[in-house]
């Protein structure tokens, strides 16, 4: 833009000098330019429309190199394109008087400096989605040539420019590094762009639920289970936030044990911000029951009532059954006829419901008197 801001000022010198054509037989003035490569637009006001014009070119052959966009006057919009190499050439233009034939000539001096080359991308930035969410930096990803600065722009050609090319929001943004020399303010040709994208984090995995469970015989394997999102599938943790990778959330042996689910796309490798805790627990069955011992008596009349004893631990209390496996609660283990009965002492945990993984047998038994009773002699 500087530079034809400069070469306009040189025109108004041009139009002036062609103002003056009356009083002499041939003006001259030689200007001199420096621009940047590129279609370069030169405009001129004739003294005289109705007068002839000629445009020349020192370096190259109009039409073949250089090409007029807009070949006559009075138009007076003559654009040149020129290559893009840095170059020095002459640009004149002749006027002579239709009624005189005077001439005035003004001849322009250009240097035509070159193109930086386009910023070189440190490349595309692509991040998964962080909590507090992170600023992507497209500054730190483009490096200008010597000499140059980069400046950044919201498009490959046109568009704004960019003061903070940055992303700090889920999604993808594209910006464009444009090279600018410093001293002469020619800009790259073409733009380098950088993406920078933050992929969305999955939602946290949804808990199959914690799992409690009393102690059997032989003891159960308890696995935890959770369902991620679609797309993502579930890694598991032994921590909250760090930790280490679990293959199998699983549980066999008495006590509690808590994993962490994590979502994992499939497509991104992005986790979630969060993990689910799922608890797994198996609680101690205790210990049988402590017999009070098997009872037998003989029968009495009138006939007597035993009642089967044992004694659970400490937190557990008695349940009788009616079989050593399976069978029917017995809540009264009595026996009041004569025979034989066997109870089975099973002990509960009061506050996790877990019972004795065996059961404690308890006989009763009340034996007949004999037929008859002995006699005694004197």
């Amino acid at each position: 833009m500087k530079s034809r801001l400069h070469f306009s000022r040189s025109i108004l010198l041009m139009i002036a000098l062609i103002s003056t054509w009356g009083a002499l037989a041939q003006t001259s003035q030689t200007l001199t330019q420096n621009v940047c490569p590129g279609t370069e637009p030169y405009k001129v006001t004739p003294g005289n429309i109705a007068n002839t014009f000629e445009w020349s070119i020192s370096t190259g052959t109009s039409g073949v190199d250089w090409t007029i966009l807009t070949s006559t006057l009075p138009s007076t919009n003559v654009v040149w394109a020129n290559p893009l190499a840095q170059v020095t050439y002459t640009l004149t233009l002749t006027e002579k008087d239709i009624v005189t034939s005077c001439i005035t000539v003004v001849s322009m001096d250009v240097t035509v400096n070159p193109l930086p080359a386009n910023p070189t991308s440190g490349g595309n930035i692509t991040e998964c989605e962080l909590s507090p969410i992170q600023t992507l930096l497209a500054t730190a990803t483009a490096t200008a040539p010597a000499g140059s600065t980069v400046v950044w722009y919201d498009a490959a050609t046109g568009g704004s420019v960019v003061t903070s090319p940055t992303r700090n929001t889920v999604g993808a943004v594209t910006y464009y590094a444009e090279s600018v020399v410093t001293t002469t303010g020619c800009v790259s040709l073409t733009r380098t762009p950088v993406i920078l994208t933050i992929n969305p984090a999955p939602a946290a995995p949804l808990s199959g639920g914690n799992i409690t469970e009393c102690e059997l015989s032989p003891i159960q394997t308890l696995t935890a289970t959770a369902t991620a999102p679609a797309g993502s599938t579930v890694v598991w943790y032994t921590a909250l936030t760090g930790g280490t990778v679990v293959l199998s959330p699983t549980r066999n042996t008495v006590g509690s044990v808590t994993y962490y689910a994590e979502s994992v796309v499939t497509l991104t490798g992005c986790s979630s911000l969060t993990r689910t805790a799922v608890v797994l627990t198996i609680n101690p069955a205790p210990d049988a029951p402590i017999s009070g011992g098997n009872i037998t008596d003989c029968k009495q009349s009138p006939i007597q009532i035993l009642t089967a004893t044992a004694t659970a631990p400490v937190g557990s209390t008695v349940v009788w059954y009616s079989a050593l496996t399976g069978g029917s609660v017995v809540t009264s283990p009595e026996l009041n006829t004569v025979g034989t009965v066997t109870y089975y002492a099973e002990s509960m945990v009061t506050l996790s419901g877990c019972i004795s993984l065996t059961r404690t047998p308890v006989v009763l038994t009340i034996k007949n008197l004999p037929a008859t009773s002995p006699i005694w002699h004197n």
